[in-house]
């Protein structure tokens, strides 16, 4: 599926980002760039598959442009932070995690594909019979959550930026369909990572009710709804339900949402 591409993850360092580095090696890509906050953690992970370049992940739009050349996938699964007291500051800070990530990495990536959809062959199918894909095709994943399909009843900015995550990627896959880019949006619930390990709700809280997944079950869920060509990737199948609940009445959705609240957490701040 994957033909020897070059891709990027970030995040790869832990949790999800590190399963899916390992299953896009599996997959077949020929290079995969391990881009984490803390560099330590990247070069573990770097170090434990072949055929893999590290860098250092930083949140601003100059890093991104200066550390990636023309790769042909592109996966974000940085946003994670969350914290209790919020600060403007803080507010800032998970926004340029959650969102802002995508968008500069965006910046960077789609012009390239654009510019090699325009050198292929006009007559070119994007993917093969197999469901390969052509040199000219870039795929874009982010990693958000099914909180931004639904809610995060216990924290105001992940709920706000994990739907902001989710505006990006369908924005994208709309907007740069015809440049020949594929996006996809994970939208996974509760998932044993470092994120779930420090949560205030015993058993990840509301998002736990349904299961905890391993990372490496995202990630294959992941590879397969790429090779689907299917745009949101749900781990947790049940979420497809809530969200056509939530569409149909909405009124009835909030009302359900209320009574979890009152379950599982105390007043929220914002």
């Amino acid at each position: 599926m994957f033909n020897s591409k070059l891709c990027v993850v970030t995040g790869g360092g832990s949790g999800i980002g590190k399963a899916l580095c390992e299953q896009l090696v599996k997959a077949g890509a020929g290079g995969v760039y391990v881009v984490d906050i803390n560099r330590e953690s990247a070069q573990k992970v770097a170090a434990s598959l072949p055929s893999l370049a590290i860098h250092h992940h930083q949140n601003n739009n100059n890093n991104f442009r200066c550390n990636f050349g023309a790769a042909d996938v592109g996966i974000m699964t940085m946003g994670g932070i969350d914290v209790d007291d919020v600060s403007n500051g803080q507010w800032e800070k998970i926004w340029n995690v959650n969102v802002m990530s995508h968008v500069f990495a965006a910046r960077h990536l789609f012009p390239l594909w654009r510019h090699k959809k325009r050198r292929s062959s006009l007559g070119s199918n994007l993917a093969d019979d197999r469901g390969h894909l052509s040199s000219s095709e870039g795929i874009f994943v982010i990693t958000a959550s099914a909180a931004g399909l639904l809610m995060q009843t216990g924290s105001l900015p992940y709920h706000v930026t994990k739907h902001a995550a989710v505006s990006v990627a369908d924005w994208l896959a709309v907007h740069h369909y015809g440049d020949g880019v594929r996006v996809h949006c994970i939208c996974p619930q509760a998932v044993q990572t470092n994120m779930l390990a420090s949560s205030v709700a015993p058993g990840g809280g509301s998002a736990g009710l349904d299961g905890i997944l391993l990372p490496n079950e995202v990630a294959i869920e992941t590879i397969q709804a790429i090779e689907r060509k299917q745009f949101l990737v749900l781990p947790h199948p049940k979420v497809k339900k809530y969200f056509e609940r939530k569409a149909s009445d909405y009124d009835r959705w909030l009302n359900g949402m209320r009574r979890v609240h009152r379950h599982f957490f105390s007043p929220s701040k914002i």
